[in-house]
């Protein structure tokens, strides 16, 4: 059955031809149904594989396809174009850029080059139960003309030019959840916090930088302890303003939570826990069981205390709590032992989920929480 596209432009890119066509999700989805598209490229998510009850499914469904099949079910997803591709030593069709048509007389449609996620969300959304998608929902599609050796090439530049931007900025410029809108909410509206020491460019701050840590953390942090699920505007205010008094209360005690200069906060590196990404996600998680408990602020006054340890000589001598000497945090995994390049064995922070609790629990402990 020949396929027919009108109102087609034709482009060149990368030195082949290329046709701008536009489609429906339901014309899309039809395709698919009927054979003449076929989904999937040199990814392994989207093999195909075969149950023993003899049905077939891709190997693997992402979560990015998760996120857009929702968002398509909300009509509200940013898909962009999607990428087919005509190889012209397996399918018979008919250019006419005057006449803006293309028409296929035998063979599929494949998408060999790029954007199968995308394509398999849209036809996930189409087929959901609720049936909320509106299928009239217009795609740009960009259709190639490359035999194999080309389309292998588009892949790889499709796939590997280019860098994604950092957690960071990303969450930064916009936040999807009710916990990333918080910890903007908390960093923007928070005198210790704020573009001038939370950084909002990189996953890491610098060692040579003043900045307490990078927006990612402070997000990560907020996601992973933040307990309360906040359903409106309201009751995510509600919820950063919590965290900004809590803030408040923090830096009184532990100031290195706050501003401090560039010398102040290099003092601090490699010796102190205070103000380590590991310690952010203890103090939200901290921040979170003193909200559930209804535990005063003033409780905070806690973090400022000091242990009593053995120095080399079997004497006694106090550290402050979040000290790298304290051997709390060596016993938790928190701090390990690493050799540099000298040869020079010094203590290390272990960043994983297991030790951004540890730290939460430990502090938790601390405040007798």
């Amino acid at each position: 059955m020949k396929l027919e596209f009108d109102n087609v432009n034709y482009v060149d890119d990368g030195g082949l031809l290329a046709a701008e066509i536009v489609l429906t999700g339901g014309e899309i989805i039809a395709l698919k149904n009927s054979g003449r598209l076929v989904v999937g490229n040199a990814r392994p998510d989207h093999d195909i594989v075969t149950l023993k009850s003899g049905k077939e499914r891709y190997r693997r469904t992402t979560a990015r396809q998760k996120d857009w099949t929702e968002e398509l079910l909300r009509n509200e997803a940013v898909v962009g174009n999607l990428t087919f591709n005509l190889n012209p030593d397996e399918c018979d069709f008919s250019i006419d850029e005057e006449g803006h048509t293309l028409t296929i007389d035998q063979g599929n449609l494949d998408q060999e080059v790029d954007s199968a996620t995308r394509t398999r969300s849209i036809i996930s959304a189409g087929e959901n139960p609720a049936q909320t998608f509106d299928l009239d929902t217009r795609f740009a599609v960009r259709i190639w003309f490359a035999n194999e050796e080309e389309e292998r090439k588009l892949f790889h530049v499709y796939n590997q030019r280019g860098e994604k931007v950092n957690d960071t900025v990303a969450k930064f410029q916009y936040q999807s959840t009710p916990h990333q809108r918080i910890a903007k909410l908390l960093m923007v509206n928070s005198p210790h916090l704020g573009m001038d020491n939370i950084e909002v460019q990189t996953n890491a701050v610098s060692s040579n930088s003043n900045k307490l840590t990078a927006f990612n953390t402070l997000s990560q942090a907020t996601e992973a302890f933040w307990s309360n699920d906040p359903m409106t505007e309201a009751d995510e205010k509600m919820d950063a303003d919590y965290l900004i008094q809590f803030w408040d209360e923090l830096v009184a005690h532990r100031p290195e939570y706050g501003r401090l200069n560039k010398e102040e906060r290099q003092k601090l590196r490699g010796v102190s826990m205070a103000g380590t990404a590991v310690s952010i996600h203890g103090i939200l998680a901290l921040a979170d069981a003193m909200r559930t408990t209804g535990t005063p602020l003033s409780k905070l006054a806690g973090l400022k205390s000091s242990v009593i340890i053995k120095d080399g000589a079997g004497a006694d001598r106090l550290v402050d709590y979040l000290d790298y000497d304290n051997p709390l945090w060596t016993d938790l995994g928190v701090l390990v032992n690493a050799t540099d390049k000298a040869g020079n064995v010094k203590k290390t922070l272990r960043m994983s989920f297991q030790t951004r609790k540890a730290m939460g629990d430990a502090m938790k402990r601390n405040l007798g929480l």
